[in-house]
């Protein structure tokens, strides 16, 4: 424990939402009188003086004799430090619950120590029934008074709802306050709340700030964490170099955790090429021993580190391990299937990761012991794979199943309600189900507003798909206006240069595009595709998407050969990532198949445009704004080829979902109507084509007038 001067007592500190106990340095603080008279001032100077050795020769027993006269007559300075001696047994016999007594006496007389010490007593149960609620109480009488260790505690219990309901928003204020008087624990904690954006907006650059700090006090666990700044590139520049050393640090000072990192940065071949043996050489011996543990961890790790391939392959050798050894491996099948799921899922292989996904959450279901939060987060997991597969109605159920979980609380609250409710209203911006997804999307906003995260990467998630609905319906303005509010959050929080940012250029870009403001949609989407070339190569789904969208633009220019050969490349980075009736190769099918069109090669068209238009009624349905462009584009290569019958229920059915999805403004609406006006003068119903032509509004389709010729 402590008395007036000195802190000595095991104090947990967060590790990236893990909690470890660390012994923190001694402390001075001043000296605490409360109506303290001369005759017990002097007792209690001699005491401290027998205590410390100071002028005199050391003696805990005249020291506690000397406390306990002044400690009896009031003194609360006394009563402390008596609780202290006898908790320690420092010439006292060790006696837990007359420790607790004194330290009560002077707690009640308000002696920041002394209520300190009591909710320690309160929390670990020393010389009483533990009891979270009065540790809290009487942690934030301390932390009121100003003390840096009490304020911690505060946040701690506060972060983790410990004795006082959990408010993840109201911990970092109490971690601020005590790091900003020097507090190590508080400056880590605080920074690992930065890093995982829980409680505040995430901000690797404060938390590497704050991390610094707590480093250059030697604490092991701000070395650890500063190593996966350094190993992962949050808020400074990668540097597994500087890492290696951190984590060597970390190690150590008694953080576990680094041991394995550090493994996996051997393996990489960090640290050269004996460490990288030395290192293989001990995941052989692992798997040797049957340690399914380690495996499954490493696995983890590197999928962390955005290496599927490479977790993959771990995890099922720990998973075949697992099932050679039952005895060392009970109860990791369901997390490992969980990672493994996430591996393949990583590398897009969506339906290879589907029965891992669903197997996993079979066993969290089976198993009594299962908490709702692991439930939960087995759910979301199926419910996004489903959502990436185009499932959406089972993606949907899935997500439904979450919600209510969410919402009966059990350790679950706002936080995991929004992810839910992220994942139904992208379900539903899929489908179109536009009152629905407005409805659910204000629901987040107000979550959201509700947890102070106006400015995160939440808030901006949900601006994104709120945009998408304004474009959709031709509100070109207020779409506009929410892409750039999203961009300049991404500029200041990751910078100019950052993959968020490109793909907000993307999307700004897209909208300049359905204005017809050509120029400027080109500029940003070269700078888009310019950025994420940088930042992560010419691969993965993102850049097949961003080349689409370029190649898409240079097809309402008339720049045809451009068009294809980004197009082209798109389709087959997509066909190599995605399955086969994978709802996402109807972009680049469609492009393509427009693209051809428009060059007179129809044969070919044909071919692309009905795979896409199949690929869309299949996935997304008959009423969908994608099927309808797709029936468009073969509506109009009907119509050029004279083929009005196939053309005018393709045509038809464009016009009607445009109608029912749009604003009359809208340029595509405008198209389908006229495209439609087209076929009806060449089949001799020019009264049908002059209604159309002068419809500015929602207008009934004409009803056939004869057989097409």
């Amino acid at each position: 424990m402590r008395h007036k001067t000195t802190l000595l007592v095991l104090l947990p500190a967060l590790m990236c939402s893990a909690a470890t106990a660390g012994l923190p340095p001694q402390r001075h603080q001043a000296p605490t009188h409360v109506a303290a008279n001369p005759q017990q001032q002097e007792l209690y100077e001699s005491a401290r003086a027998y205590e410390t050795g100071n002028g005199v020769a050391q003696d805990y027993f005249q020291a506690a004799r000397l406390y306990y006269a002044a400690a009896e007559q009031g003194h609360a300075d006394a009563q402390n430090s008596l609780g202290r001696l006898y908790e320690n047994g420092q010439g006292v016999l060790p006696d837990p619950v007359e420790a607790a007594r004194w330290y009560r006496k002077a707690a009640e007389q308000g002696h920041v120590a002394g209520q300190f010490n009591l909710g320690l007593v309160y929390e670990y149960g020393k010389g009483v029934e533990p009891d979270a609620a009065q540790a809290y109480a009487w942690y934030r009488k301390a932390a009121e008074q100003g003390d840096s260790d009490a304020q911690n505690k505060v946040g701690y219990a506060l972060e983790h709802g410990r004795g006082v309901e959990r408010d993840v928003a109201g911990a970092p204020a109490w971690y601020r306050l005590a790091a900003e008087q020097g507090d190590r624990y508080a400056r880590t904690n605080l920074a690992a709340m930065y890093l995982d954006g829980r409680g505040v907006a995430s901000d690797p650059v404060q938390a590497v700030a704050l991390l610094r700090q707590a480093v250059q006090q030697d604490h092991p666990r701000a070395q650890y964490l500063l190593a996966v700044c350094h190993e992962l590139g949050l808020g400074l520049a990668k540097d597994e170099g500087a890492a290696l050393r951190l984590f060597e640090q970390a190690e150590q000072g008694g953080q576990q955790e680094a041991t394995l990192r550090l493994v996996r940065l051997h393996l990489d071949g960090v640290g050269g090429p004996d460490r990288q043996r030395r290192a293989r050489e001990r995941l052989a011996q692992a798997e040797k021993e049957g340690d399914v543990r380690m495996l499954g961890q490493l696995g983890e790790l590197y999928l962390d580190h955005g290496k599927p391939a490479q977790a993959e392959e771990l995890l099922r050798r720990a998973l075949a391990l697992a099932g050679r050894s039952p005895a060392t491996g009970a109860g990791l099948e369901q997390p490992l299937l969980g990672l493994l799921a996430d591996s393949l899922a990583g590398q897009q292989r969506f339906h290879a990761a589907q029965p891992y996904f669903e197997r996993a959450l079979a066993l969290a279901e089976q198993d009594p012991r299962t908490e709702p939060a692991r439930l939960y987060a087995r759910s979301i997991r199926l419910g996004q794979n489903l959502y990436n597969q185009s499932q959406y109605g089972g993606a949907e159920t899935v997500y439904r199943k979450a919600l209510q979980l969410a919402e009966q609380g059990a350790g679950l609250g706002d936080a995991e309600i929004l992810d839910v409710l992220r994942g139904l209203s992208r379900v539903h911006g899929s489908l179109e189900q536009l009152p629905e997804a407005q409805i659910t999307l204000q629901r987040q906003l107000s979550l959201l507003e509700k947890m102070n995260r106006e400015d995160t990467s939440d808030m901006s998630s949900t601006l994104v798909q709120l945009a998408s609905i304004h474009s959709l319906q031709g509100d070109f303005k207020r779409a506009e206006d929410l892409i750039k509010q999203v961009l300049a959050i991404a500029e200041q929080r990751q910078g100019a240069q950052s993959k968020t940012v490109a793909v907000r250029l993307s999307d700004l870009a897209a909208i300049y595009q359905q204005q017809g403001r050509f120029d400027e949609a080109e500029e940003l989407f070269k700078k888009a595709i310019a950025m994420w070339t940088t930042l992560d190569g010419q691969g993965g789904m993102v850049m097949a998407v961003l080349q689409t969208n370029l190649g898409a633009l240079y097809k309402d220019m008339g720049r045809y050969p451009e068009a294809q050969a980004l197009c082209a490349r798109a389709l087959a980075l997509r066909e190599k990532l995605l399955d086969r009736d994978h709802v996402d190769l109807a972009f680049s099918l469609h492009e393509l198949g427009a693209i051809l069109a428009r060059q007179g090669k129809a044969k070919e068209a044909r071919s692309y445009l009905e795979r896409a238009l199949a690929l869309r009624e299949r996935h997304l349905g008959a009423h969908h704004s994608e099927t309808a462009a797709s029936a468009y584009e073969l509506g109009s290569l009907y119509l050029a080829q004279a083929n009005y019958r196939a053309a005018e229920p393709l045509l038809q059915r464009a016009l009607a979902i445009r109608t029912k999805l749009m604003l009359p403004t809208h340029p595509q609406l405008r198209l389908a109507r006229e495209r439609l006006a087209a076929l009806y003068d060449k089949t001799g119903r020019g009264d049908d084509a002059a209604a159309l032509a002068a419809c500015t509004d929602t207008c009934a389709l004409p009803a056939a007038a004869g057989a097409v010729q």
